[in-house]
């Protein structure tokens, strides 16, 4: 089941694939992180973060019940960095459309859980220790990850 977003642009309700209803989503994005930094206000924009697709303690536990003894190796819980920038590429580029601004804070979760540990693949976990909670919700030590210089941008 798909959200539900209603566009209303000129007092015109649009709803419909028809009308460009995701154009206008990204429209409407980019127009209201602009209205805020106007505003004077600080804005930080986090980027996707990688879906994993599929429930990382679940996939984990049920390794470990099989083969109680084995090493279970960063590969082992992993998925394609290609996908996730693909299934990704329309909304990157629309947050990237909303341009360079002093106060704006880019925080981009792909840049830690990708291609770092390995060439091509986003992991979900790390010497043990989980960065997804579910297939596309991340732990504290996941968050962890991507948020830990984000504190050094903010007005104190």
């Amino acid at each position: 089941h798909k959200p539900h977003l209603d566009i209303v642009k000129n007092d015109e309700y649009l709803y419909h694939e028809d009308y460009g209803h995701q154009g206008l989503l990204e429209e409407a994005y980019a127009r209201s992180i602009q209205g805020l930094l106007d505003a004077g206000k600080k804005v930080i924009l986090v980027y996707p973060v990688p879906e994993v697709g599929w429930n990382v303690q679940d996939y984990i536990a049920r390794y470990f019940l099989k083969d109680p003894g084995s090493v279970f190796s960063q590969s082992t819980a992993s998925t394609s960095y290609e996908v996730f920038a693909e299934r990704n590429k329309r909304t990157i580029s629309a947050l990237d459309s909303v341009g360079m601004h002093e106060n704006l804070i880019r925080v981009f979760p792909h840049e830690s859980l990708c291609n770092s540990d390995i060439e091509g693949r986003c992991v979900a976990q790390k010497d043990g220790t989980l960065y997804y909670v579910d297939r596309d919700h991340v732990t504290n030590a996941g968050a962890r990850l991507f948020v830990h210089g984000l504190v050094d941008k903010l007005p104190r």
